[in-house]
């Protein structure tokens, strides 16, 4: 090994690396030699194969495959497995200040990377983010920023996040945002205001508001008995869609499944449309329940129709 590390400290990193590769292990010199030679492609590939097996000096490794993935433009697989690392129980705390650091790091260069392809007119930072979450009513540019934060680092935003969530604004918005603290596994509780409710929302301990089973429910009711007529079919998933979104983290419990018939009813209501002979028999209902509780489902679509929501 000496001979190895002699070759390292001559810059012979070529000839370093041959010898490494015949020996087991040695992960952090292989990684090192990897990049030094600018085999970026290489040292990715070397990583995935190896990163369940390594004992020793495994985030000093992984700096290497962030770096590569850096050099290789791929900004969102480095963002993707920094998330996947800060989420982990295990992180010491040394380690956990650092990933968050090159975590900002790598999303800085993103950025700069997306504007100097025109792919943004502005750079994001947090004084941006948070005048426009706290001091705009913006509907547009509001959702503009939420949907940049995808690959934002969250956590240093809570502050800003929390106080936008108790704050009187669109309720799709927040739950925009909602499923960004899930997407990033946020494990802190915060605060969320709708509709005059306040909820304690524990992001790592929730679901995507698709993954939900009784959502996923209504969308096969409503896509059989609308099959051939696709257009009504899309206006109530558009429908559907906006319902799950503004009441969230509420979600629709098995007894509501007749949520299908209304929104139904509702879409043909909306084009003056007569409803399919068979609606009563499809959904097991009577239609003078429908028609009675149809005024459940128009309060929650005015409950944001003020904000200007469209999904």
């Amino acid at each position: 090994m000496e001979e190895i590390y002699k070759l390292i400290d001559e810059r012979k990193y070529d000839e370093a690396l041959k010898k490494l590769l015949v020996l087991p292990d040695n992960y952090l010199l292989k990684a090192q030699c990897l990049y030094e030679l600018e085999r970026y492609n290489e040292l990715v590939s070397f990583f995935e194969q190896i990163n369940e097996m390594i004992e020793n000096d495994y985030f000093e490794v992984l700096g290497y495959y962030i770096l590569a993935l850096i050099k290789l433009e791929d900004y969102d697989k480095a963002l993707n497995m920094i998330n996947d690392e800060l989420a982990m129980p295990y992180v010491q705390e040394d380690y956990y200040e650092v990933l968050n650091n090159l975590y900002d790091d790598v999303l800085a260069q993103k950025q700069a990377f997306l504007v100097d392809n025109n792919a943004y007119d502005i750079r994001l930072d947090d004084e941006t983010i948070e005048h426009i979450l706290l001091d705009h009513d913006n509907y547009d540019e509001q959702l503009d920023v939420i949907m940049r934060l995808e690959d934002y680092n969250i956590r240093k935003l809570l502050p800003i996040i929390e106080t936008f969530l108790v704050n009187d604004n669109s309720l799709v918005l927040k739950t925009f945002i909602l499923e960004l603290l899930v997407k990033q596994q946020i494990n802190e509780a915060v605060l969320v205001n709708k509709n005059g409710f306040e909820y304690e929302f524990l992001p790592n301990a929730n679901l995507l508001v698709f993954q939900d089973l009784n959502y996923l429910k209504i969308r096969d009711l409503l896509e059989v008995h609308l099959a051939k007529q696709p257009s009504f079919l899309e206006m109530c998933y558009d429908i559907l869609d906006l319902v799950v979104y503004i009441i969230y983290p509420e979600i629709i419990s098995e007894d509501e499944t007749y949520l299908a018939a209304l929104i139904e009813y509702y879409v043909f209501s909306l084009n003056s449309e007569e409803l399919m002979t068979d609606f009563t028999r499809y959904y097991q209902i009577d239609l003078s329940f429908v028609e009675s509780n149809l005024s459940e489902l128009i309060n929650i679509l005015e409950s944001e129709e003020k904000y200007g929501s469209l999904i």
